[in-house]
């Protein structure tokens, strides 16, 4: 009975250290940081203005003393679920949050209402944590840190873009001044910006670098801009509702100093006669006067002004009159141009003095057969017109006609030879209790009887 009970014992002792053996094994053993690795990480996005992002970090071993961070270029933001304000940027709580944690294995950051200042670079870290003696700021070595997710986002510019400056309507521009006519944020993708219709392409110049975020038209002033109306659009190749944009430029005012000429009202001015002369100017602006001068002078009162002193007439020209200069000087704020010209009086038996030659051969006279030939040919253009135009028109339409008569008449041969065939067709095919038979009376010479045959 002790052996039997030593036994048991044995073997219970050796029961129960089987068991705590499997129990140990079972026990889960703590990861070490090696084993910590990300399941998935950020990708690049893009998204439009006043869209949502949401950027995914999904980890392996994450435990709770991991600190978890998104940083946006190199600054970070959130610090496990909290928002981080740095010196030169602040986070709006309104847009940005994190949702996640340890027990749940996964950290994503939402933003909300994108603006395009989110436009950016964004990674998400898990540091260690901090030490026994760090500080409660500091958060340990660096563990991992996911790839670069780039968020772009896609934005217009505010709805009154372009602008055109409203001074360029009242400013006074100077020939070859470049000036800024209109500017428009550059959104993005970049929207362009042309002017519509310019007098010369090579003078109007589109400047990108001046602002980052800005684009300019510029245009090379010229004296044939003065007066001159444009129009500045924006288009976008992504965005094509925003075509319709566009704003006025001027009309521009440009000034310039004055240009005359004198141009007589009659080149052929005889004696006795009243000469009348117009200064033609371009200016802007307006000459503030125009000065006449004669040299020999002249009678003032043969002489009268029209038009803002633009007209000069002299009357009753005289013989000596002729070979006198005249001047027209235009002054405005600019400067002044002054342009000459001399009267020329003609004389009563004026007469060319051209050098004329005498012919030593005269000209030979066309002869009759010329003319006979040229006879000749124009009867032979209008019998060919009226003769043999209308014959050949005629001889073609009898050969249509021809041609007409032998289709129809083909085709009608063609449509009685089937009629035949078919009827013929028809007799031979038809059954021969459809004949009528007349009884026949045939003589028998034999018996001098008549046999009838039905």
């Amino acid at each position: 009975m002790s052996t039997t009970t030593t036994i048991c014992l044995w073997v219970l002792t050796f029961t129960a250290c089987l068991l705590t053996v499997v129990k140990t094994n079972s026990l889960p053993i703590r990861e070490t940081p090696s084993q910590l690795r990300f399941v998935k990480q950020p990708n690049n996005i893009h998204v439009d203005q006043n869209g949502r992002v949401r950027l995914r970090c999904r980890f392996h071993g994450l435990e709770p003393h991991h600190i978890v961070t998104w940083t946006k270029n190199n600054d970070t933001i959130s610090r496990d679920r909290a928002l981080v304000t740095g010196e030169h940027f602040s986070v709006d709580p309104l847009r940005y949050s994190v949702i996640g944690g340890y027990r749940k294995g996964y950290s994503d950051l939402r933003i909300q209402n994108v603006m395009r200042f989110d436009t950016g670079n964004y990674t998400c870290r898990v540091y260690a944590g901090p030490s026994k003696n760090a500080t409660a700021s500091s958060m340990g070595a660096m563990l991992l840190q996911s790839r670069i997710s780039r968020v772009t986002v896609y934005y217009l510019p505010p709805m009154s873009y372009p602008e055109c400056p409203v001074e360029m309507r009242y400013r006074e521009l100077q020939v070859g001044e470049v000036v800024p006519v209109c500017h428009s944020q550059k959104g993005f993708p970049a929207i362009r910006l042309h002017l519509e219709r310019p007098q010369d392409e090579s003078r109007v110049a589109i400047d990108t670098t001046s602002a980052s975020d800005f684009i300019f038209v510029t245009l090379n002033i010229t004296e044939s801009e003065n007066g001159m109306i444009y129009w500045c659009r924006a288009t976008s190749d992504a965005f094509p509702y925003f075509n319709n944009n566009r704003c006025q430029v001027g009309p521009l005012t440009v000034v310039h100093k004055p240009r005359a000429v004198i141009r007589p009202l009659k080149y052929a001015i005889h004696e006795k006669d009243d000469a009348v002369f117009v200064c033609e100017i371009e200016s802007s602006p307006d000459p503030a006067q125009v000065i006449w001068t004669i040299y020999p002078p002249i009678e003032s009162h043969r002489i009268e002004l029209f038009d803002n002193n633009r007209t000069l007439q002299i009357k009753n020209i005289h013989s000596n009159d002729d070979g006198r200069l005249m001047s027209c000087t235009a002054v405005n704020t600019q400067g002044n141009d002054t342009a000459h010209r001399v009267l020329a009086v003609r004389q009563p038996h004026f007469k060319p003095q051209l050098p004329i030659e005498p012919l030593h051969h005269a000209p030979p006279h066309p002869s009759n057969r010329t003319t006979d030939r040229g006879k000749t040919s124009y009867c032979s253009a209008v019998f060919a017109y009226r003769v043999l135009v209308p014959m050949l028109v005629g001889i073609i339409l009898l050969l249509l006609i021809a041609i007409m008569a032998l289709m129809v008449r083909s085709r009608l041969w063609i449509f009685t030879k089937r009629l035949d065939e078919h009827s013929a067709q028809t007799e031979f095919t038809r059954p021969l209790t459809e004949y009528e038979f007349q009884p026949a009376m045939l003589p028998i010479d034999n018996k001098q009887t008549k046999l009838s045959i039905t």
